[in-house]
């Protein structure tokens, strides 16, 4: 069987491409799997393997993963960084001038765009860099170190034929952040209320979950405000935005790009946390974002958000306050109140250091696949539990993801066979 070759650039560009249609039908085959990994089918799936670590040169790991889904199989590599990202990022120069405050201090919108108006006319930020910085976040206090946190290099993802031998290798720097948003997009299209988006990072797992919310939602998202430690990678994601190729899905939407640096910091963060109908989470800070007060306290506690964390995975990473998840547990035993949505029970309970911290009972978290087989049931006519589908809909979710790596061959096949339809990639004959 012929090998595809699909390097970042291939990957990346087709991704770009999909209409929101093919994304829907993607979305429908990472659902299926979810749901039956929730019904207790992981050995008809796969199950989740044991990984191997290779401790390269300059803190460089390279963690090898068997995977296998359905009758398919492969594995994936993924290279990370052990600490001195803070020494890297300080080590480039600055591309983007100092941020102008261009608002009255009285101006609680206002003082949230101050962009420069350089952005919207600077060029679109190349395609494709052979290594991309991790995105870092300040947490609330400002005093976040997010150093030793693992930080993403590159990877690559092979699927095997019928015999065992490599029929795909695929580069998986856009394949991980996708499949990130993709699941973070199942619950998130089932909101009501979708206008105002706070993300935490500037890198690619945020661009993603950008671009599915605006090419999902985009007529009903009004605002996105982006919190990140370095304005210069703010920056460069609004220059990538603000590209002529991506005008079509970002049309209508105001951004923002704020950072530590600006004076009103703190009053900034906290009139876009408590006003926003959904936050996502995109880094590896090792501490939380924001305070849970922003919140728990009235009137916030009153509005239905979601929130979902998908960039820690780690028990030394939390980007949610533990307080947050205990308030959203203990205490309230409706839905209305909140419940922690998870990707997978056994392996956030171990990993997401946020529930980890927080000590959660595990009776209190719902996997995700869970909440699609409820969707089912009310498509189908039958009758699921109102107050369930309430609270899906306009009630306060938490999503906490730290990645099933099945779902990356179920997203890499789907790349693969999309990409010899239409003519993707390299092939090689034989190998």
């Amino acid at each position: 069987m012929p090998l595809t070759v699909l390097n970042g650039p291939d990957v990346r560009s087709l991704l770009l491409s999909l209409t929101r249609q093919e994304v829907r039908e993607i979305q429908d085959k990472v659902a299926s799997v979810l749901r039956e990994y929730s019904r207790g089918a992981q050995d008809e799936l796969g199950q989740v393997q044991q990984h191997m670590v290779i401790r390269q040169q300059d803190g460089l790991d390279s963690i090898l993963m068997p995977l296998h889904s359905g009758g398919d199989a492969g594995f994936e590599v993924m290279n990370v960084l052990e600490g001195s990202g803070q020494q890297r990022r300080q080590s480039q120069p600055a591309s983007i001038p100092s941020p102008r405050r261009t608002s009255n201090p009285g101006d609680n919108q206002g003082s949230i765009a101050s962009v420069p108006p350089e952005i919207e006319s600077s060029p679109s930020v190349p395609s494709q860099r052979t290594i991309e910085e991790h995105p870092s976040t300040a947490n609330f206090d400002k005093t976040a170190n997010t150093e030793s946190a693992r930080d993403f290099r590159s990877g690559y993802l092979t699927i095997s034929d019928s015999f065992g031998m490599p029929a795909a290798l695929i580069n998986t720097q856009d394949v991980i952040p996708f499949r990130s948003a993709l699941c973070s997009s199942l619950v998130f299209a089932r909101r009501e209320k979708v206008e105002a988006i706070t993300i935490f990072g500037a890198g690619r797992v945020a661009f993603w979950h950008i671009r599915l919310a605006l090419l999902l939602r985009g007529s009903q998202i009004k605002k996105v405000d982006i919190f990140n430690r370095s304005f210069d990678r703010a920056s460069k994601l609004l220059r990538d935005i603000y590209s002529p190729e991506q005008m079509q899905w970002r049309s209508g939407v105001k951004f923002a790009a704020v950072s530590p640096s600006f004076i009103d910091y703190d009053r900034d963060l906290k009139h876009s946390v408590t006003n926003a109908d959904v936050i996502f989470c995109c880094t590896s800070s090792k501490e939380p974002l924001f305070p849970a007060d922003y919140l728990i306290m009235p009137p916030t506690s009153q509005k239905g958000q979601l929130i979902s964390a998908v960039g820690s995975c780690r028990p030394d990473t939390a980007e949610l306050d533990p307080l947050l998840l205990k308030h959203a547990t203990e205490g309230h035993r409706h839905y209305r109140g909140g419940t922690v949505v998870v990707d997978t029970l056994d392996s956030c309970l171990q990993q997401a250091g946020e529930l980890v911290q927080a000590g959660l009972d595990p009776l209190r978290l719902v996997e995700v696949g869970e909440l699609l087989m409820v969707n089912d049931f009310a498509q189908r006519g039958k009758s699921p539990d109102e107050k369930l589908l309430d609270w899906i809909q306009d009630g306060d979710v938490i999503y906490k993801s730290v990645g099933l790596g099945m779902l990356d061959l179920v997203l890499g096949k789907e790349i693969w066979h999309r990409a010899m339809q239409k003519g993707i990639g390299i092939t090689v004959p034989q190998l």
